[in-house]
């Protein structure tokens, strides 16, 4: 017992270490790791919040949020949620995010790699 906790303390210290080390680098990869899942997670959350490619689901939030709206104008944040949800103009958002999350996590690692290299950083 007093090993696993011996283990867990120092995988525990061993976080906290490379949190401070890297704080920047995690931060800046944590946010890219989030926009490279967009295409995955943004459809999934437009279909909870009830947008579909045939238009707002029944008593869905969308749907009375277009009750309330009345007319909903072009390029307001409801049309382009909708027409993200339809694959129109706006699902192109998705692949942008994937982008910028792919060069910033890419970003993070070289800064990592050369602030490591240039010996500013201790060894892990």
């Amino acid at each position: 017992m007093e090993y696993l906790c011996d283990a867990i303390n120092s995988t525990i210290s061993f976080g906290q270490n490379i949190v401070q080390e890297y704080a920047t680098a995690l931060a800046v990869g944590s946010t890219g790791l989030a926009l490279a899942t967009v295409p995955i997670t943004g459809p999934a959350v437009l279909v909870a919040v009830g947008f579909s490619a045939s238009g707002p689901i029944a008593t869905s939030f969308a749907a009375v949020w277009q009750s309330l709206l009345g007319v909903v104008q072009a390029g307001s944040l409801f049309a382009t949620l909708q027409s993200a949800a339809m694959g129109g103009v706006a699902a192109g958002t998705f692949t942008a995010a994937l982008n910028i999350g792919v060069v910033m996590m890419g970003s993070a690692a070289i800064g990592i790699k050369w602030t490591y290299e240039k010996g500013d950083m201790a060894e892990v």
